[in-house]
């Protein structure tokens, strides 16, 4: 009786482990934890692509909207602020929620506009599948600038040097010398301008009973 169970526990025992060694180099199966991994990669790259397509589609209606404001904002027939026409664009094509910050530089025969944006302001697009890796948002900033002017500005400076300029001006002086220090006042000024180096021209014509 012992020698019988001896025996069948025996053969169990050795049954057992011959199944745990087959189970372990058997391979029927281990195809179905690499196509869950390659599924999981592949969901996780469309999501990724969605994203990034949703990112790039809201920048570039920023940037044709933007390009288009700057221009007309940039104009110098233009009179109304810059800033109001760079808003009332973004507000009809459907951007309310993007608000750039408009940069202007004026002179005398140039409008310079360009947009800038803050960590206040930047416009961007919450991710839809990007946030389970971190990603919460995904910046659609565009940049954007415009300049309107003239090349060259030629000034000419008609001046009266007649004999009724040496009379006594309103200052004690005569007029002449009035005319001399306004002449060099507005020249000074003009040529001091460093922000538009090489941009007038100035030419003096002095006239008495004709041009000379």
């Amino acid at each position: 009786m012992n020698t019988r169970y001896y025996a069948l526990k025996a053969e169990i025992k050795a049954g057992f482990s011959q199944a745990i060694r087959q189970f372990g180099h058997r391979e029927d199966g281990a195809i179905i934890s690499f196509a869950l991994l390659t599924i999981v990669m592949m969901l996780m790259i469309t999501g990724l692509a969605v994203d990034v397509m949703r990112a790039e589609d809201k920048r570039t209606k920023i940037q044709y909207t933007q390009d288009r404001a700057v221009l007309a904002a940039a104009s110098l027939r233009q009179n109304l602020p810059p800033q109001d026409i760079i808003d009332d664009y973004f507000l009809k094509e459907g951007l309310q929620d993007v608000t750039p910050t408009a940069v202007v530089v004026d002179e005398l025969n140039l409008r310079r506009v360009t947009v800038d944006y803050d960590d206040s302001n930047m416009p961007s697009i919450n991710t839809m599948f990007m946030d389970i890796v971190g990603i919460d948002t995904l910046a659609t900033v565009a940049s954007s600038g415009a300049d309107d002017g003239i090349g060259k500005v030629e000034i000419s400076l008609v001046l009266d040097v007649s004999g009724s300029m040496g009379q006594e001006s309103v200052s004690g002086d005569t007029k002449i010398n009035d005319l001399r220090t306004a002449a060099k006042e507005f020249v000074d000024t003009l040529l001091s301008d460093d922000s538009a180096p090489n941009t007038y021209s100035i030419s003096v014509v002095p006239y008495a009973m004709q041009v000379t």
